[in-house]
């Protein structure tokens, strides 16, 4: 046992087999109620011995201010705030739609990466090194960093963690728990392998598209369990697929998508299209006509008028579209990669999409634009290195065989 002198009276620290703690009865210079005269707190097993001195009247002082401030310790401790306050917080924001600091706006999906972002990783490392708000520095930052990575997390991942605690960060500023967002160290981007992010999919090639089409045709025609809505859901993938391989969309089935949004132009077809909050204006040829008049047939012999493109037999909008040609891929392509040992998803469709306009000449802003990308976006994780043109001008052509004249120097 040892013992720290502060205005606030002495401050004793001891271990008590359980690691090492600090307790304080406050003077009654300062007027406090009876049962807040005493502070207790564990010091992180983090914290060296030669700075427990600094570290423990730091931590007096921020207990004091919230004592005096009348504010409920306990309740404001990190992980009470998360589970107490920030969780029901963020479902609030996403009922509303609120929007982020990143241009996008809050959803019930993003609620649900954030919060096991947050119950898988961040409270636990909380738990175990006994952090407090002022303990989120740049020190304690880069432990995180290090005790993420051991656990198997890439860079890139922890780097979207990263925005998801920031945004825990920024409520417990409001609250006037932390001053400012914690500092994290240096987090390299994904590696690369011939120019392409090892992150991003494989890019299908014709012959694997040929193949996804016919088993999207046999699912469509015949199933195991014959049941017309699983017959019907099978034969709204098979046009959903001809509209994603025309148009290079993402496959996002859920993303909203009606009729309404169709505009019919001399070339084919146009319609504004929003996913992952970004919206642009999307164009389909005569694939796309074709899968669109197949949809309008379809549910005209079923006396229905839906509003969504792809929807049910009793005009509902299709919420299973995705899965069923995501069980499509893994029965065409199983679990087959590239090269560089990218996986093969239906968002594979997409890159194939993408590389195979640019191989018919189309420029590359002019594509990004159509597909919904920035122009460095497709180019680093779209654009296949087999389809980069030998650009080299031939500049010694003639170099060894034309004789140079010299000229004297006088």
């Amino acid at each position: 046992m040892r013992d720290i002198k502060t205005k606030y009276g002495l401050v004793r620290l001891n271990n008590w087999g359980k690691g090492n703690c600090y307790q304080i009865t406050v003077d009654p210079l300062y007027d406090l109620p009876e049962n807040k005269r005493r502070i207790r707190g564990n010091i992180p097993i983090h914290v060296e011995t030669k700075k427990e001195k600094e570290w423990v009247l730091h931590s007096i002082e921020t207990k004091m201010e919230q004592v005096i401030k009348k504010r409920p310790t306990a309740q404001y401790r990190p992980i009470p705030f998360i589970k107490n306050h920030y969780f029901d917080y963020m479902d609030t924001q996403a009922l509303t739609g609120a929007s982020l600091p990143t241009r996008s706006n809050w959803t019930e999906y993003k609620v649900y990466l954030d919060k096991l972002a947050i119950n898988n990783h961040l409270i636990p490392f909380i738990r175990e090194y006994g952090l407090d708000w002022d303990d989120f520095n740049m020190r304690n930052m880069s432990i995180f960093k290090d005790w993420l990575t051991a656990k198997g997390l890439s860079d890139r991942t922890i780097q979207v963690y990263k925005g998801s605690y920031n945004l825990l960060f920024r409520e417990a500023i409001k609250h006037d728990l932390m001053d400012d967002l914690p500092k994290y160290p240096k987090l390299n981007d994904s590696p690369k392998k011939h120019g392409i992010r090892l992150t991003a999919y494989g890019r299908a090639d014709d012959d694997m598209i040929r193949g996804l089409i016919e088993v999207c045709k046999e699912r469509a025609e015949h199933t195991k369990r014959p049941t017309t809505e699983g017959i019907w859901s099978r034969q709204l993938c098979l046009q959903w697929l001809y509209i994603l391989i025309d148009t290079g969309i993402r496959p996002f089935s859920k993303s909203p998508f009606t009729f309404n949004d169709l505009t019919e132009v001399d070339e084919g077809i146009v319609f504004w299209r929003k996913e992952k909050n970004n919206e642009y204006k999307a164009q389909g040829g005569d694939l796309t006509n074709q899968a669109i008049l197949k949809l309008k047939t379809m549910y005209l012999r079923r006396g229905i008028q839906p509003n969504h493109i792809l929807a049910k037999t009793d005009g509902t909008k299709a919420m299973n579209i995705d899965r069923i040609l995501g069980e499509a891929v893994n029965i065409a392509w199983g679990n087959k990669t590239d090269i560089d040992g990218r996986e093969y998803k239906a968002y594979s469709l997409r890159k194939w999409h993408i590389n195979k306009c640019l191989n018919h000449g189309e420029p590359p802003h002019a594509l990004a634009e159509r597909v919904g990308h920035r122009l460095d976006t497709l180019l680093e994780y779209y654009l296949d290195p087999d389809n980069m043109k030998y650009s080299r001008p031939n500049l010694t052509e003639g170099i060894l065989t034309k004789r140079a004249k010299v000229k004297s120097i006088a």
